[in-house]
């Protein structure tokens, strides 16, 4: 915004999603929102009787979690039924708020609040029968939603200065990780990049939410992409890197290795995977994964897929003879859960933790698939052809999601969610490269303004109002672009 507006409720529109995230929202007209609050928890008071016979004394509290957020919907009674009338539970609520335009846009807003599994815990009717004067009827009903309230608003993205030359491949956050909205919730981060024939390719860290990032140059030859990073917190502010390079560089004729470090990226342990001329590393950017501090995973060439049991040391091959297409990304929704994907639409899940893998259909015209993630009940998956596809039944039926400007040509280089609502992705054609956003959990996206580029290569998300998108070199040097909420 050039300037700040202040809002009231007749710039207020209500939406629902009956059947939840990633299904057709309905614009409810002529609807009210009642008031509502969201509380932080409360706080009990820990005491004991002194020693000494004065009373209670207070040694310390505990805190509750937050009960459920409750509100009111209001309109006026019609001859035909209304939803409020038809909705249970396990649906969507958005009060978006806007500057001007039309309130049955779903993406005119620049202040939005999202209300997550909300249910009709009452109706109540006023002005259904009078005799002595003329009412208008009315239908309220009182409204229930889990906590936390999602809110949100209108993307600002914002250059990050770097000196680096290199394209910038990929990165991942940690630190100070948090629950809420705010937009500085991880203040430490890294991202790696390519090397020249004359320089080795480095990892730049930042300990300030990105406003400098250092250059780290790690063990690596010339000529060389850290094309896949990834990690994990160990103690307080300290986290462990790892690091996959290209396998394309030595593909069938070198030894393929993962590399980590605990102190930024100043020093490095390089750990073999596959065999000595097998070439095994990260294709793409989304190629290595780290669950949690033991179990981290590496998709790489030739349908193989690589597991660590601790932290990243060393590898075991968890498949078979399944595909003989490149794996590009492998994504873990828990402990349990896991999708790879890879050339020609291959798709491998798991079910027990990354120890055996089965195939699963592929998607109609997939191309190369080079991102998979979760959120709620749905899988999705990216293509080089531009498409993005979503499953909610683990790969048996994908379906095509074309609401984005483009969608089934270029790229879908890489698509994440902050939550089961709100997602990314980075869409490449052309030379330029874009950056999408969805807030009710893929059905609709729109387009976040972006800086001058010329493509990206990865996005990761600190919360569900802050992200990074990294790509190639654009103006002399690596692009580094930050998206926050103002």
């Amino acid at each position: 915004m050039s300037q700040e507006t202040a809002l009231n409720s007749r710039l207020g529109s209500l939406w629902i999603q009956p059947d939840g995230p990633n299904t057709e929202p309905k614009f409810l007209g002529c609807h009210e929102l009642g008031d509502f609050e969201e509380g932080i928890g409360d706080v009990k008071i820990i005491r004991k009787f002194s020693k000494t016979g004065k009373g209670w004394e207070t040694i310390g509290q505990t805190k509750s979690p937050p009960d459920k957020i409750n509100t009111t919907i209001e309109t006026i009674a019609l001859s035909t039924v209304d939803w409020l009338e038809k909705l249970g539970s396990g649906w969507t609520l958005f009060a978006l708020q806007r500057e001007a335009g039309r309130p049955d846009n779903p993406t005119n807003y620049v202040r939005a609040v999202i209300f997550n599994n909300a249910s009709v815990q009452a109706i109540g009717y006023s002005g259904v029968v009078s005799r002595e004067e003329e009412k208008e009827s009315t239908i309220k009903a009182s409204i229930s939603a889990w906590p936390p309230l999602l809110r949100t608003g209108k993307p600002v993205a914002r250059r990050q200065t770097t000196t680096e030359t290199s394209g910038i491949n990929s990165g991942f956050f940690f630190g100070q990780y948090s629950s809420s909205e705010s937009a500085e919730t991880s203040d430490r981060g890294v991202v790696s990049t390519s090397g020249s024939t004359s320089t080795k390719a480095n990892l730049l860290s930042t300990v300030d939410n990105g406003i400098t990032w250092t250059s780290q140059v790690g063990a690596y030859a010339n000529n060389q992409k850290i094309m896949s990073i990834a990690g994990f917190p160990v103690t307080g502010e300290d986290a462990r890197i790892l690091a996959a390079v290209d396998a394309s560089i030595s593909a069938g004729s070198g030894q393929g290795s993962v590399s980590y470090s605990d102190d930024l990226g100043v020093s490095w342990n390089t750990n073999s995977v596959g065999g000595a001329t097998d070439g095994l590393g990260a294709l793409k950017s989304n190629a290595l994964f780290a669950l949690d501090a033991s179990r981290v995973f590496l998709a790489t060439r030739a349908g193989k897929i690589y597991k660590s049991e601790d932290g990243g040391i060393s590898y075991v091959l968890k498949t078979s003879g399944l595909t003989a297409y490149d794996l590009n990304a492998v994504y873990f929704d828990n402990e349990k859960d896991g999708m790879a994907v890879g050339c020609s639409g291959a798709i491998l899940i798991t079910s027990d933790g990354g120890d055996t893998w089965d195939d699963v259909t592929t998607p109609t015209t997939p191309g190369d698939l080079i991102a998979v993630t979760k959120a709620g009940d749905f899988w999705w998956v990216s293509s080089n052809t531009g498409k993005l596809f979503y499953s909610s039944n683990d790969g048996d039926t994908w379906s095509e999601r074309t609401s984005f400007t483009g969608s089934g040509t270029g790229e879908v280089a890489d698509v994440k969610f902050g939550n089961e609502l709100i997602g990314y992705i980075a869409y490449n054609k052309t030379g330029t490269g874009k950056v999408f956003r969805t807030i009710n959990g893929g059905y609709t996206w729109e387009e976040i303004s972006v800086p001058t580029n010329t493509g990206f290569n990865q996005l990761f998300i600190c919360d569900y109002n802050t992200i990074y998108a990294v790509g190639n070199a654009q103006g002399g040097t690596g692009m580094i672009v930050k998206i926050t909420r103002d």
